[in-house]
This record gives structure tokens, C-alpha cells and sequence, in this order.
């Protein structure tokens, strides 16, 4: 069941379990433990041994060759863009939900942008400190719409290489979108339930290759429906 706030409807957008197809355009799968690179980098879902890398968690290999995994938990960075939403007005900033186990906080001043309970945010990590507490800048208030919770280790599939899967759903579908690297998606105008639509078919075939102009296809034959 969604949650309801003031100005927007909430839905728990998880993807539906289904057998992984076979052949040239499944992305390359990988267990943990395996090597994805000759040579070293840190990671949350890597670790180093021997000057190589290795996963320590399932995942894939994308178009550029690049470790995705399947599933992990949202750890906010510096710089990471995020949707929000105001939980809480206190008289030195706001508490913003950012789908973490903390709300994000944002200063008012760091903004002049008032906000009210519900509203929604876009918005930049400005800072996280060392018990995973969250401060927000660059906000930009977003117009009432529909959030959904997105996997957040598939936001990268979801955005695109060079915002093309973005930007398909949303020339096909006049939708607004923005994508939060927290998970939260955000959503207004056009044929919202044929950009749910889409969105949920990244999120099952995120390991398929070609997605992209699968849900251009999909968009173009359903969006006269």
C-alpha cells in the first residue's frame, strides 16, 4: 500500500523476481569472490588481494565494463545528488527524509528556499559525518508528484550512460523525473504510469544489455494505450 503525505503519494518499487534469460544479451553476472579487476581499487562491494580486485558481493559487468551490484544498501557521499522529503521544520533548518536509517538535515543557511512538511527536494550531500549523518545543499524544490524507492545499486542503470535511459522515459513519455543516488525517484506530469512502467522494466532487466532501446520500444507501442 503507498504511503500518503500532504503533497505526494509514496510506492515501494522492489521489481518483480523473475529467470534470468540466456545468451549475448545478459551482462556478464558475478558472484562474490570473483576477480573483476588486474588491478586494485576500493570499493563498498570490493576488496583488494594481491594488487587485484575482487567482488564481495553478487553483481554484473556493465556496457563499460564497470562493477554494478545487485543489491546494497544506500551509503550517502559527498556530492551524491538526492531526493528528500521535509519531515520535520526546525527553527535552524529542516529534517529530510533521504531513505536512510537518519534524516538528512538541511541549514537554512544554506538555502532560501522556505520548505513545508511534505514538500519534496532535490538536492546535493554536502557532508556525512562518521555516524552516517547527512547535510544537504544546492536544493531546488520539485512541484508535487509521486515518489517511488528505487533499488539504489540500479540507479546507475536507471540514469544511463550519458542520461540516455533517462532521458528515453522521459521524451517518451513527457514526464518529469529526477533520480536520487538515495533511491528515491521523483515524478510529475505526463503518462506517469507508463514511466512507472519503464522504470519498474530497468529495475527487472538491469542485467540485460540493450536496455535502453528495449524501453524506448516499450514506450513508443504503450504510450498511445
Amino acid at each position: 500500500m503507498p504511503r500518503r503525505g500532504a503533497k505526494y503519494f509514496f510506492w515501494n518499487n522492489q521489481g518483480a523476481n523473475g529467470a534470468i534469460p540466456t545468451g549475448d544479451s545478459v551482462k556478464k553476472i558475478v558472484v562474490p569472490g570473483e576477480k573483476i579487476s588486474d588491478t586494485p581499487f576500493m570499493a563498498e562491494t570490493t576488496y583488494v588481494e594481491g594488487n587485484k580486485t575482487y567482488a564481495s558481493v553478487a553483481g554484473m559487468m556493465d556496457e563499460e565494463n564497470k562493477f554494478v551490484p545487485t543489491k546494497s544498501v544506500y551509503s550517502p557521499r559527498q556530492g551524491d545528488a538526492v531526493v528528500g522529503i521535509v519531515v520535520y521544520i526546525r527553527g535552524n533548518g529542516y529534517k529530510v527524509d533521504l531513505n536512510l536509517p537518519f534524516e538528512g538535515f538541511l541549514s537554512g543557511k544554506d538555502t532560501r528556499v522556505p520548505f513545508s512538511m511534505g514538500e519534496i527536494m532535490f538536492g546535493k550531500v554536502k557532508d556525512v559525518d562518521e555516524v552516517g549523518n547527512v547535510d544537504l545543499v544546492d536544493v531546488r524544490k520539485l512541484a508535487p508528484g509521486k515518489i517511488i524507492e528505487f533499488p539504489a545499486a540500479k540507479v546507475p542503470r536507471l540514469i544511463g550512460k550519458r542520461n540516455s535511459m533517462l532521458n528515453t522515459i522521459m521524451q517518451g513519455t513527457g514526464t518529469e523525473v529526477y533520480v536520487g543516488n538515495n533511491g528515491y525517484v521523483w515524478l510529475s506530469g505526463g503518462d506517469i504510469g507508463l514511466a512507472l512502467k519503464a522504470i519498474d522494466m530497468v529495475s527487472r532487466k538491469s542485467h540485460v544489455s540493450g536496455l535502453t532501446n528495449e524501453v524506448a520500444d516499450f514506450v513508443a507501442k504503450h504510450k498511445s494505450e
